[in-house]
């Protein structure tokens, strides 16, 4: 019996036409992936194997004067890390025995050793500061024993092999600086030249495997990278030993805050030695700035203090230039001198008398009032004498910063009289080093000038890059 005949032929066209629209919209869609997306889809395929690799040049090395004494070089070490997830078990045993042989391991480090690797982590350090040699030994080993799952990360670590002058000190410390973990410079020589110390670095790009390690043959140099520079210094090694453990003993002994003392060749401005005490060891500088930071700054270009009796020479090449005195010139000495119509005074250290003198035994005495008495008779009147005393100061380079070659130097304070009037006591107290602040760097350029002639040389502490002279400009005032 038949109840009824249904025609599916609208049905069928319609599913057709459903199917074919659904795979024009596919293949439409797949031909935009495929064509307009292209680049894109590459770029992101190939950022999951992609890996670029820095690395960083070798540092220069710093040497002394002799370029033989080395005061700074860099060493590679390694760091040993481990994928505890891809270790089995019986691999961890075997690789706690192998670090503990090779690394001499006592029980309760290698006890805790094992249970560092009891875990699901991709990544994990087992052994820092390895030499090289050590680091192949270990992998050599281990490839032998059939345990995978480890890599290598080296790192440059900067050392400072020569021991200072005193109890836990490294050589020329304050001088030097420190090179931080991220390879910059910091303080002294280490700063100022850190772009010829650290050189370029290699750029090398790769692709990488399931662990995220370069795949070797891919590897493709993207920047060739330089050399860091060696440098050698105007450092003479012994000199800078001999001095300081002449500060030491000088706080020692003087019960002082701090002690700095620089030598200076007068003729050429090269510092054969500069220290202070305290100083540190810059192999220890996370230590030492944990506990003092202030320790890392170098007194010697980077404070001032007020000089004192040592300004009494300039007084005196004011007045000699001047023509307002001379050596044999006699000066009452008082011990007391009134001043600002008796509203001020200064006096000498004893505050004695000592009488009519000589202005060159005066000065080998330290009479601050003979000072005094040179200084206010640069001039007819007391602002025009501050501004002889001052245009010496400045010719001496007072006031400016010397142009060392070491990070942090500062200008120092020195009053102008042309931007506020001075007193009596302001030009009396400047005779004789006070109310104004140096650094010992500016004073040993200062008493360069005297000795040599006149000419104020820029001091100086690197003599040769990578052998070669290294230029210094002289600022012949």
């Amino acid at each position: 019996m038949i109840l009824g005949r249904t025609d599916s032929r609208g049905r069928l066209t319609f599913l057709l036409i459903v199917f074919v629209l659904a795979a024009g919209t596919l293949v439409a869609r797949l031909g935009w992936w495929q064509v307009s997306q292209r680049e894109r889809l590459a770029a992101d395929a190939q950022k999951q194997i992609y890996l670029q690799t820095t690395v960083p040049a070798v540092r220069g090395a710093i040497y002394d004067r002799s370029g033989t004494i080395i005061l700074a070089d860099s060493v590679t070490r390694d760091r040993l890390i481990a994928n505890p997830k891809r270790l089995t078990a019986e691999d961890r045993a075997h690789l706690v025995t192998l670090l503990a042989a090779r690394l001499g391991l006592d029980p309760v480090a290698s006890q805790a050793l094992a249970l560092r690797l009891m875990t699901d982590r991709t990544y994990l350090v087992i052994a820092k500061d390895l030499a090289p040699d050590d680091t192949d030994a270990i992998l050599a080993q281990a490839a032998a024993m059939k345990i995978t799952g480890l890599s290598v990360e080296s790192a440059q670590i900067r050392q400072y092999p020569q021991p200072g002058g005193g109890p836990l000190t490294s050589m020329a410390a304050h001088l030097l600086g420190f090179v931080n973990r991220e390879g910059a410079g910091q303080y002294g020589v280490e700063q100022y030249y850190q772009d010829l110390l650290a050189g370029t670095p290699t750029v090398i790009e790769s692709d990488r495997d399931a662990n995220g390690n370069a795949v070797r043959e891919t590897e493709r140099v993207v920047e060739a990278g330089t050399p860091g520079s060696d440098l050698s210094l105007t450092i003479d090694a012994g000199l800078q030993l001999a001095l300081e453990q002449e500060v030491m003993q000088a706080w020692l002994s003087d019960k002082a805050k701090s002690v700095s003392a620089v030598v200076l060749d007068p003729y050429t401005g090269a510092v054969l030695a500069e220290a202070t005490y305290p100083s540190y060891d810059a192999n220890d500088y996370g230590a030492v700035g944990s506990e003092d930071p202030g320790r890392f700054i170098d007194p010697v270009v980077s404070k001032v203090y007020e000089p004192g009796s040592v300004f009494k020479m300039l007084t005196v090449v004011a007045g000699l230039e001047s023509g307002t005195t001379t050596l044999a010139s006699k000066f009452d000495d008082t011990g007391v001198l009134k001043l600002d119509n008796g509203k001020t005074r200064i006096a000498d250290a004893d505050h004695k008398a000592m009488g009519s003198m000589r202005l060159e035994d005066a000065i080998a005495f330290s009479r601050n009032v003979v000072a005094a008495r040179v200084a206010l008779g640069l001039a007819k009147t007391t602002q025009q004498a501050a501004t002889v005393l001052h245009d010496v100061w400045a010719r001496m380079g007072f006031g400016a910063k010397t142009g060392v070659d070491v990070a942090g130097e500062v200008a120092g304070l020195v009053r102008d009289p042309a931007q506020k009037t001075w007193r009596q006591i302001d030009l009396a107290n400047g005779s004789f080093g006070q109310g104004v602040a140096v650094t010992p760097m500016q004073l040993a350029a200062a008493y360069a000038a005297m000795v040599n002639g006149g000419t104020l040389v820029t001091p100086h502490v690197v003599a040769a890059v990578d052998g070669k002279p290294a230029a210094v400009l002289d600022r012949d005032r």
